[in-house]
């Protein structure tokens, strides 16, 4: 795709295109990979075709390739494996760790945490938190994964001295530059694998980073927490109940939650 075009010369067959040279440029990725970048494309589109009320169809409406269920493609962490990759997260850079921690703590994607910017990070809030919404760094994988998330003792422990050597003032400024940028996602993905693979031994490829939302979601159901607030925290599905909350109590419950989670020494996995 071209740096710059007119969005109304773009159709379906240039979209068509433009997906199979992401095929043959990267034969390494799954299905999923593609989608998203897809996915990425269609949602630029669409808020184009809205903000500029144009008269034409997403071109890239229904180029994503069917995937199969994947209800067991990822599992949770058992307690013995989280402790262990947790501890190992020690040997990685700073940034990586931290990203990696911020997945456990908070149940967060990967690209949720490792493109926050500055000014995502409610520090200042009674409830310290996570404000997640899309920036330049990155989108988000749909409207209900726009949400606040609070932040346990223990992230904030890892998280205020990190920032206290790299205050900004400038919002936009990624939290983690080594890994807010293009490609800078894949790179920290692969690299928070690397641990399960290399250090850990484990070799199941169900188990993956991003099984710490898994984890988080078993945890939350060990804890009984509501489905709402289940939601509030995952960002799935609808949380009605939720919005009767205000901002702040909602905020209190949820980090209530959040504790109790990670107090857990067992949940059903």
């Amino acid at each position: 795709m071209p740096d710059h075009f007119i969005i109304t010369d773009f159709n379906r067959l240039k979209a068509q295109q433009h997906k199979e040279v992401l095929e043959r440029s990267n034969p390494n990725w799954k299905a999923d990979t593609l989608n998203k970048a897809i996915g990425t494309l269609s949602a630029v589109f669409t808020h184009a075709i809205w903000q500029y009320e144009l008269s034409m169809m997403n071109p890239w409406a229904g180029l994503k390739d069917v995937v199969a269920d994947r209800q067991d493609d990822r599992r949770s962490f058992t307690p013995a494996e989280l402790t262990r990759y947790v501890e190992e997260l020690d040997r990685l850079n700073t940034e990586a760790r931290l990203i990696g921690l911020l997945m456990v703590h908070t149940g967060c994607r990967t690209m949720e945490c490792a493109g926050l910017t500055h000014g995502d990070l409610q520090m200042q809030n009674n409830t310290p938190h996570l404000q997640l919404r899309p920036n330049h760094i990155r989108l988000l994988k749909n409207k209900q994964s726009k949400r606040d998330v609070p932040l346990i003792d223990k992230a904030l422990d890892e998280l205020r001295p990190y920032l206290a050597q790299r205050n900004s003032d400038d919002p936009k400024t990624p939290v983690f530059p080594r890994y807010g940028r293009d490609g800078g996602i894949d790179a920290v993905s692969q690299l928070l694998n690397g641990v399960i693979r290399k250090r850990l031994k484990i070799d199941d490829p169900t188990l993956v980073s991003y099984s710490t939302r898994h984890t988080m979601k078993d945890k939350m159901r060990t804890i009984r927490a509501t489905a709402e607030l289940q939601h509030s925290i995952l960002g799935h599905g609808k949380r009605t109940d939720a919005d009767n909350y205000g901002e702040g109590e909602l905020l209190r419950y949820l980090l209530d939650e959040l504790v109790k989670a990670d107090a857990l020494t067992e949940w059903g996995n």
